[in-house]
């Protein structure tokens, strides 16, 4: 929701267009920094497996090449994880408003 109030503002306030391409790429990052933080928070020292399994699930079928990852990859930071590209439909279903 963050991301879409802050969108709204730089077009409403800053008169700024943003293509889908660029949206998509903003999303992308957000939900990637997210990723990010549950892995840390996570991984800290004395976290409980729980937390951890926890993270694994939260993000299960989310994640680019999850196959290939190492079953403990929620805990590994040296282990680059990020989200899937979205599906084309859906990035064809955004439009960028313009006013008319």
């Amino acid at each position: 929701m963050y991301l879409l109030w802050v969108l709204r503002c730089e077009r409403v306030i800053q008169d700024r267009q943003h293509s889908v391409d660029a949206i998509v790429t903003r999303w992308k990052n957000a939900i990637n920094r997210r990723l990010d933080i549950d892995r840390t928070i996570a991984s800290r020292i004395r976290r409980s497996p729980r937390a951890i399994k926890k993270v694994a699930q939260t993000w299960h079928g989310t994640l680019a090449d999850e196959h290939l990852l190492p079953r403990d990859w929620a805990s590994r930071p040296e282990v680059l994880a990020g989200i899937r590209a979205p599906i084309a439909p859906i990035q064809r279903s955004l439009r960028v408003y313009s006013p008319t």
